[in-house]
């Protein structure tokens, strides 16, 4: 989806299983709305890249000790988390 059909700038989203498929495509079409995402997944994302906006954290979601460092670890990336994608 490229139209921007609602203005997330500023916000900060995680989205788990973002590297691939349906993940994949909610991350795009959250970046082009204007937002900021976190990526929590096993494997790394190929095609979304990384930049200002985008940041990919290794994340293992059934275990509890990974999804705490995950989100720690998005908290000091963009200072706040505003919204969850599971």
């Amino acid at each position: 989806m490229k139209e921007k059909w609602i203005d997330l700038k500023g916000k900060s989203v995680i989205v788990t299983g973002g590297s691939m498929g349906i993940g994949e495509a909610v991350v795009e079409d959250l970046r082009n709305c204007g937002a900021r995402t976190a990526i929590f997944d096993m494997e790394e994302p190929k095609g979304l890249g990384e930049g200002g906006d985008v940041f990919y954290v290794k994340t293992d979601i059934r275990d509890k000790a990974s999804v705490e460092k995950a989100v720690e670890l998005t908290i000091r990336k963009f200072g706040t988390i505003d919204a969850l994608v599971n």
